[in-house]
This record gives structure tokens, sequence and C-alpha cells, in this order.
């Protein structure tokens, strides 16, 4: 089964599947039917009954030959349409999409086919193209939807997108035929309207672990009610406490259906908001505070906190949120965010997903320029970098051709050397003075790897070093000029994951246990960030698994030996060999001779791979 979720990986969705304007103008009459949905809602209908009314509507919908809904919480159910012929063997407990779907939560979008590199003889039926979207109860998956076409014209993108948001206007039948209840939270297994402070963290850990997957802002916020006796409120009696039980139950009813509620101690309510920003989170908190009544809202306080924007994992997270809580507090504020209190340093802010967005999703625009030139600016402490048309600024160059002007205040010499050298060609780019967009891209890619450099206290330049390397052992081993290339590429992503982790954890003195592990999270961060890259081709098991060691002491998945991809042992010596080589802030860097003699030994330790090393140290020592 993992060989086919490896051969199904290029299939899956990882970008937002919204009803842009465009897609709502290009099918208006789906998007009305789509509506019709919203009326399940307000129907008492039974679990057995839903999958007839689902199926129905989405055919009107989105028309499709055969359709499987499964069911997996809170008790195994499974439901089709259309299945005339072959019945898939072992059709109730699902295929190989649905063992897809559930182990990685990822939407399955398949045109043709022709295109999987699996057996016919496997497939479940019959299929010319098909869709598979997960159902979520908050961070669970708890069923999936599959679609099938056999013949005719193939799903388009619409048709994902259409389908994902029937499942969402219908989540709310769906949750109340699965009978989730109110006071208990099945999804999480914990009650609402009893204080969860001490689980809190466990939680957020699993919401963290989907937003990074799913690239959307996570927000939260703490909701308090500042004097319980002004309230009319003891805890001692009966009758406090129970208003208080009821207080969570309403205050859940004030938020969106996916959003989260959660009593945290005595007198306040912990509140999940996934894909809000600050700012949305600021408004969303605002007014379900008022909907409480004037009398309620006014003698509550919150505070909220945002990641990535203003914390970099579920702990930083929670810290960033009481903080922002007693800020309020303090000042008399009724709703204040952690950017407002002052304490966020821009230096520690994660880039990671400002920088997925260039890299998956950008386009050669004056704009977009501009967004890289703020990323750089926030990781260099500049005062000012900014794109000029005229004069004064620094002119920067293509050829005999001048793009713009830089206006610059407190960039470093050292670092405007290095980033104007990647700068330029993508600045050429958007002036189409270079047509080919890869460019772009590349560049891009090379300026996250001078930023993550500096993030991570390597010497400036490290992770293009590193790539030349690559390039060159890729060659040394018989590679072809495109796979040299690719490695060359695939080694500049390794280390960007460092964007999405606080500066702060790379300078400390003496790094805890809990700092190692985040820090051991960069591979699977870089990873992701690069994840469906359409502009450049490149190799995403050398950037997931390039601290792997050949003993299988390695990280993030203790892979071992031959389990570890070529291009990952490529990258896992040369990396080896250039940080022992590079000077950092706690040490020196060793010389040749040391060095050499240092690989050799890892290399005896199976650390690194025996093989690859004995080619590298020939291209070292030459």
């Amino acid at each position: 089964m993992w060989y086919n979720n490896r051969k199904l990986f290029p299939f899956s969705v990882d970008k937002p599947l919204e009803l842009s304007p465009e897609i709502i103008q290009k099918n208006a009459k789906e998007v009305q039917q789509l509506l019709h949905a919203a009326l399940v809602t307000s129907l008492d209908i039974s679990l057995d009954k839903l999958p007839d009314v689902f199926f129905y509507l989405l055919e009107r919908i989105v028309p499709y030959d055969t359709a499987l809904l499964y069911v997996w919480e809170p008790r195994k159910q499974w439901f089709c349409r259309g299945i005339e012929e072959r019945v898939p063997s072992n059709i109730e407990t699902g295929n190989m999409f649905t063992k897809f779907l559930k182990d990685t939560m990822q939407p399955l979008f398949i045109t043709s086919s022709k295109e999987l590199d699996i057996p016919k003889e496997e497939f479940p039926l019959d299929f010319s193209s098909m869709i598979g979207l997960p159902i979520y109860i908050d961070t669970r998956t708890i069923g999936c939807v599959e679609i099938y076409r056999k013949k005719g014209k193939a799903f388009n993108f619409d048709d994902l997108v259409l389908t994902k948001n029937l499942i969402l206007f219908s989540e709310k039948a769906l949750i109340d035929s699965l009978e989730f209840g109110r006071s208990v939270d099945n999804t999480l297994d914990i009650r609402i309207d009893t204080p969860q402070k001490n689980i809190i963290l466990d939680i957020l850990h699993q919401y963290e672990e989907q937003a990074r997957r799913l690239s959307y802002e996570l927000s939260v916020a703490i909701v308090a009610i500042r004097d319980l006796y002004k309230f009319g409120l003891s805890l001692e009696t009966n009758g406090g406490a129970q208003t208080l039980k009821l207080l969570a139950k309403k205050l859940k009813g004030t938020f969106r259906c996916y959003d989260k509620v959660i009593r945290y101690d005595e007198s306040s309510f912990f509140v999940i908001l996934p894909g809000c920003s600050t700012k949305e989170a600021k408004v969303v908190v605002k007014n379900a505070m008022r909907s409480l009544g004037k009398n309620t809202s006014d003698n509550m306080v919150s505070g909220i906190a945002t990641f990535p924007a203003e914390a970099q994992d579920s702990r930083s997270l929670h810290n960033a949120v009481i903080q922002s809580l007693s800020h309020a507090k303090k000042n008399g504020s009724d709703c204040v965010s952690f950017t407002d209190t002052g304490m966020l340093k821009p230096l520690n802010q994660s880039l990671e997903l400002d920088v997925k967005r260039l890299l998956l999703y950008s386009v050669p625009t004056t704009d977009e320029l501009g967004k890289l030139l703020d990323l750089i600016k926030i990781q260099t402490q500049a005062k000012e970098i900014s794109i000029r048309k005229t004069p004064p600024g620094k002119a920067i160059k293509w050829g005999n051709k001048t793009l713009g002007y830089l206006s610059l205040k407190g960039l470093p010499k050292e670092v405007y050397s290095w980033i104007i050298t990647y700068l330029a060609p993508a600045w050429a780019v958007v002036k189409r003075l270079d047509t080919d967009i890869a460019n772009w891209h590349t560049s891009i890619l090379a300026i996250a790897s001078l930023l993550s450099d500096l993030r991570a206290s390597y010497p400036m330049g490290y992770s293009l070093r590193i790539s030349d390397h690559m390039y060159t052992l890729a060659r040394a081993l018989g590679m072809k000029e495109a796979l040299a290339n690719k490695w060359a590429l695939s080694a500049l992503a390794a280390n960007i994951g460092y964007l999405g982790i606080p500066t702060s954890l790379f300078t400390k003195t003496k790094v805890g246990y809990f700092d190692t592990s985040r820090i051991r999270k960069h591979p699977i961060i870089s990873a992701s960030m690069i994840r469906d890259m359409p502009a450049l081709d490149l190799d995403r098991e050398i950037v997931e698994y390039h601290h792997e060691n050949m003993d299988g002491s390695g990280y993030p998945r203790g892979l071992k030996g031959e389990e570890i991809p070529l291009g990952a042992r490529a990258y896992r010596l040369v990396d080896t060999f250039n940080a022992i080589t590079s000077p950092r802030l706690y040490r020196q860097g060793l010389p040749l001779e040391r060095a050499v003699e240092e690989i050799n030994t890892l290399s005896k330790d199976l650390i690194v791979d025996p093989g690859i090393t004995s080619v590298y140290m020939n291209i070292i020592c030459s």
C-alpha cells in the first residue's frame, strides 16, 4: 500500500479549493444547485438517508458514473451508487484510493487513469477519471467521497472545487446525523463545558500539523470573564458552575461551524480558528462576544495569536495567546493580538507560508517582487528595501539595461552582494528582458536559501555551495546533465524549512530537547514548501530525507541503507563535509585534512554512504 500511496502522490492536491469569482462565473448553474445543499442542514435526517440526498445533489452539480461514500467514525459505514457491472472486491473496506485519502488527508484528482503508474487490474473499478475528497470534522478525517467517470469528458478542477464545497455545505447534516454531541466533542474526545487547560497543547499540536500540511493560517483566542462576581457568578454555587457550562455551549454557537470552543479554565474559553489571519480572527472574536449580549460582552476580554505570523509552533502559539490576554487585561482592552503587545520580534517571525506562496503561486510582477523584498527586509533586519523606477537608489543592471533602483537602508553590504546576484534575474523576468519564467522561480528559491542560511547562522551562500557540490558529485557518479541540475536545485530547497523556525533557536548556547525537535522538523517543512511546485523540477526525496543516516540513526523517518534515496545520501555526505569545514557561531571550521579524516570515519561508521564517499573525497582532494 505504501507503494501505491507513493504512486498516487503526484495526483494529490495541495492548494485551496475555494469558490473563486472565476469558478462561480463559469459554473453559475452548478453553484445555484450548490446552494440547495444548505437546505439539508435544516432537515432532521438520519445517516442511512443522508447518502441518497448527497448523491442526488452531487449528480446534479458534478455528473458521475459511480460514487462511493465511506464513513469511519463514529462507526464504519459505506454507501455507493452507480455500480452496475464488476463489484469491487472488499468494497466495504475501501480501495487504494480510500486508503490514500485516509492516510494523507489530501484530495485526489486524476484526470486520466492512463497517467497512473499502477497496473489496471489493481484499479477498484473501470474508470477514465476520478475525484477523491476526505471528509473532515475539525482535524480528524472521518470519511471520504470518491466519484468516477468511465468515459467521456474528464473531471476538471472546477468539478473538484464544486464537490469539495458540496461536502462543506453538507457538513452540519453529517455532524448531526452522526450524533456528535454538543457537550462532548467527539472529534477530540473531550467535554467542551469543563476546564481542559491541561490538554490544550496536545489539541493545538494536531491543528498545527494540519495547518502546515494544508498551508493555511491558524489563529487561537482566549475569551475570559473579567470578574465572575461582577458577572453575577460564584463557582461555589451550583448555579454559577452550571451557568458557565451553558456559556461554553452558547459561545460555541456564536462561532463558525468548524471553529473549536473549549472551556480553558474556570473563567475562560479557548477558541481555535482554522484558516483565520489575525485581522479576521479579531473580527470573528469581537462579533462572537457581542452576540452574547451587551452586559455579558462588556465583562469579557480576549487575546489572540496567529500561526505562523506570530508563532512558529503550537507551544509558542499557546504562550503568545496567553501574553495577548494578559496585555488586554492590563490595558483595559477588549481584544488584543500578539502583534499589538509589541512583544513580537520580527526576526523570529515565520516566513514559511509567505515563501511557499511565492514558490508555488507567484507570477513575475512588480507587486510579487515587492513581497519578496519584504521577506528579505524581515530576515536581514534592514530598515528599508524597496523598488523605485527613478533615482535616488542603487541602480540595478541587466546587461546594459537598467531594471530600476533599490532604495536601501540598513542592509549589510555582504548580504546585499549575495541578494542582488539572484534578485536581478527575477527582476529581468518581470521586465520581460528574460522570457524564461523558470528563472523567476529559481531566483526566488536561491534567495529563500540565502535567507535560510541567515536564519540558521550558516555562512552566507552555504546552500549555494552545497548546490554546486551536488551538481559536481552527480556528474562524477555518471548522472546526465538534467539529473545533475535537478540535484543542484533540490539542494537549494533542502534547508528553506528553517524559515519556519525562530532565529533565536539557532543562537542559543544551550539547545534543549524540545528545541532540537523543532529544528529537526525542517526537512519536513522544506518538503511541504516545494510540494507540487510546477515551474521547477525538484526531487522532494532529497529535500525530505537529507538528514537520514545509513545506520538508521538519522531523521525525520529513521530510514536505513538503501531505503534512503541516492540523492538524499549524496546530500547527507556533501552537507556533512561542508558543515564541518564551515565556521559557525560556536566553533571554527575544520581544515581540509582533518575534515577528510572525519568523513572517512563517518563512512566506516555507516553514517554516510561509503560508496559515494570515495567518489566525493576524490573530488575534494583534487
